[in-house]
C-alpha cells in the first residue's frame, strides 16, 4: 500500500500514475487530511506543509519516507525509503526466522 500524506492533490488518478512508475504491485490510498495525520501520526512520519509555493504552484510539503514491513500480531518493522533489495530482503529473512521461532 502506498498512503498519501496530500489528499488535496493525490486523487485515485494521481497515486495510480504514481505507483506505475514503479514495477510493484501496489493500492494507492488517501483520505481525509485528518484521519491522514492520523496515520502518520501512528507510523512516525514527519509532515511539515510550508507556506508559498514550488515551482508547479502548489503548497510546499515534507514528509519522511519509510517502507512498513507490517506482520502478524501487530508487529511491524520500518526501513528507509532508500532501503536496497539485499538490505529488505535480509530483513523480511529475519523477520521470518523470528515469526517462526515466536510460535
Amino acid at each position: 500500500m502506498f498512503i498519501s500524506i496530500d489528499s488535496g492533490r493525490d486523487n485515485p488518478e494521481a497515486l495510480r500514475n504514481f505507483i506505475n512508475q514503479f514495477e510493484v504491485r501496489a493500492v494507492g490510498l488517501s483520505g481525509d487530511p485528518e484521519a491522514l495525520q492520523t496515520v502518520a501520526n501512528e507510523f512516525g512520519v514527519m509532515v511539515r506543509r510550508f507556506p508559498g509555493q514550488d515551482a508547479r504552484g502548489r503548497m510546499r510539503l515534507e514528509h519522511s519516507s519509510f517502507l512498513y514491513l507490517l506482520i502478524r500480531r501487530g508487529r511491524a518493522a520500518s526501513l528507509p525509503g532508500t532501503a536496497e533489495i539485499s538490505g529488505i530482503g535480509r530483513d523480511l529473512r529475519r523477520l521470518w526466522r523470528d515469526e517462526r521461532a515466536a510460535r
